[in-house]
């Protein structure tokens, strides 16, 4: 996707933001297979293998978004890239807990999940907003979160 950015077209036309948005649903799925995988009483060895691949796709993810948002000049990446870091810590403490076997109280698959929908609310929503020219209840929005 790094490759697409630097194509303007691609950015007028609205193929990047569909590309992220695209990213955030596979986020999402995975999420949810983790839970039903959960539910269903996988062992801890597949649920770490899909917590890897979670980890994996959110890691390259937010490199390639907070990338994206430097390249374009959006003044508050750093308060983005946090969220992101504390997403990424969540997620490598359930999988940690996980891959020790403690699957059941421990971990909530629908907490991980409503904590990436939270993020995309409160930071992914508004940042793509001000890079499309935003409003200024988008920027009213991010001053509150500062």
């Amino acid at each position: 996707m790094d490759q697409a950015r630097g194509i303007q077209a691609l950015s007028d036309c609205g193929a990047i933001q569909a590309a992220l948005e695209t990213e955030h649903e596979a986020i999402e799925n995975a999420l949810t297979v983790l839970g039903h995988a959960m539910l269903s009483g996988a062992s801890p060895k597949v649920l770490t293998q899909i917590m890897d691949m979670v980890l994996d796709f959110c890691e390259a993810h937010f490199q390639s978004e907070e990338q994206g948002f430097r390249d374009s000049g959006y003044a508050d990446v750093e308060l983005h890239a946090c969220d992101h870091a504390r997403l990424l810590s969540e997620l490598r403490v359930a999988r940690a807990a996980i891959s020790a076997g403690q699957t059941d109280a421990t971990i909530d698959a629908s907490v991980l999940l409503n904590c990436f929908h939270d993020h995309v609310a409160s930071f992914d929503e508004i940042a793509h907003a001000q890079l499309r020219g935003g409003t200024e209840h988008d920027r009213e929005n991010l001053a509150a979160m500062r």
